[in-house]
């Protein structure tokens, strides 16, 4: 194509730009070098409508100043097509664009990002990459690097390339319960092929990390919770995104009951639990409840161990249990229960005091617990009647169980100093 064309080609594609400047522009980059006298610049746009080609509606060829000093920058979609306005598809995946320079003065020169109109969706990345020396640089909306540059020839080979990326695409898999382990986090790194990621957790520790030959990734087992999620490459800056694993709310399981209660007394267990939905009750004599908040009684004494388990609708549940001591009224000189029995205990500061009157001669055993279930002593005495002072060491709560004529008496007293 004669030159006059291309000048005529490339001020109408100008103007056309200029048109949709009037308008909202949005995927375009102007980069801009300087040298402190002299500034040239070339545009990087993507657009639907857009081809890797020339586009006639878009593009724009290249006019080189004949000046002996002014600098040039260009991109190209050939070796021998050059553009100042390069219009390319919609950004969708990762594109590396060649960055050309016509340096003709050895010197020093900066580079200039500028965006234009809106600019690029919040969290694209764009990057200028020195082949020279190997380095990053952050290259977005109003970036500026400055590079020692040494003249060289309009066609030598490019020194810079711009990496530009989509936002990374994260989506996730909630928890199935507060506390499990079994969230997802799912990564779409766009046209990269060799990346990796390392998602810390707010203490500060690696949960999980790895390389990556795939635009995509698939992070497992993960525990409910907010995490920072760091992705990198060989040709992009470390990318930082929150992300946070979501949980149904934990299911509290809870109830209140007296801690000791008297044999065929009906108590009510009331339910106390935090967003559940059912519950199972075991009362630790083969009982057992699907009640919000049932009652219950206990036929014979002793300590029996009451558990409540509450789940919600995921099947998410919460367990508790708690120690119930069912206590046979013991009154003094009493036959209990009819069966000829008596049974007298009481306690004077640090000493225990107990009497027991058997219907039959027959071996009695008295148990004294602390209230950890921990056996104090035990006494065994034979005949139809005992007394017996037992001292206890230290101050606090005991329960005494007597067994008299095969008969189970439990009670609670207090030892004070």
């Amino acid at each position: 194509m004669k030159q006059s064309s291309k000048i005529i080609i490339s001020i109408l594609a100008s103007l056309m730009l200029c048109v949709n400047c009037a308008l909202s522009i949005s995927d375009a980059l102007k980069i801009k070098v300087l040298n402190g006298t002299y500034t040239d610049e070339t545009v990087v746009r993507f657009l639907p409508t857009a081809t890797p080609n020339f586009d006639g509606s878009w593009d724009a060829y290249k006019l080189f100043n004949s000046s002996a000093v002014i600098p040039a920058i260009y991109t190209r979609i050939d070796t021998t097509t050059e553009l100042s306005i390069n219009a390319l598809p919609a950004l969708t995946e990762k594109q590396d664009i060649a960055l050309h320079t016509h340096i003709k003065v050895t010197g020093t020169y900066t580079f200039q990002a500028i965006a234009l109109g809106t600019g690029f969706p919040s969290g694209t990345g764009i990057t200028l990459e020195d082949l020279t020396t190997g380095l990053l640089y952050n290259f977005k909306g109003g970036s500026s690097v400055t590079f020692q540059m040494t003249a060289n020839s309009l066609n030598s080979a490019p020194r810079f390339i711009i990496h530009i990326e989509p936002p990374l695409n994260i989506s996730t898999v909630a928890a199935t319960c507060s506390g499990s382990s079994d969230g997802i986090i799912n990564i779409h790194k766009a046209g990269n092929l060799n990346w990796d990621y390392q998602l810390v957790n707010q203490t500060g520790n690696i949960v999980a990390a790895a390389a990556s030959s795939t635009d995509t990734a698939s992070i497992l087992n993960v525990q409910a919770g907010t995490y920072s999620l760091y992705t990198s490459s060989m040709t992009t800056l470390t990318d930082t995104t929150i992300v946070t694993i979501a949980a149904p709310l934990p299911v509290v399981a809870a109830f209140s009951s007296p801690d000791t209660i008297l044999a065929f007394t009906t108590v009510v267990f009331n339910n106390q639990s935090v967003n559940a939905a059912a519950y199972t009750w075991d009362f630790g004599d083969g009982s057992v409840s699907d009640s919000l908040s049932p009652g219950h009684s206990f036929n014979l004494p002793g300590i029996y161990s009451v558990s409540l388990t509450s789940s919600d609708s995921n099947g998410c549940s919460s367990f508790i249990s708690k120690d119930i001591i069912v206590e046979q009224d013991i009154s003094t000189g009493i036959d209990l229960e009819n069966t000829g029995n008596a049974v007298e205990i009481s306690v004077s500061g640090m000493d225990l005091n107990i009497n027991v009157v058997s219907k039959a001669s027959s071996k009695s055993t008295l148990f004294v617990y602390n209230t950890a279930g921990r056996l104090i002593t035990e006494r065994s005495f034979t005949g139809s009647a005992f007394s017996e002072r037992i001292h206890l060491v230290s101050a606090g709560t005991y329960i005494i169980r007597a067994v008299v004529n095969q008969k189970l008496y439990t009670k609670k007293i207090i030892a004070l100093n």
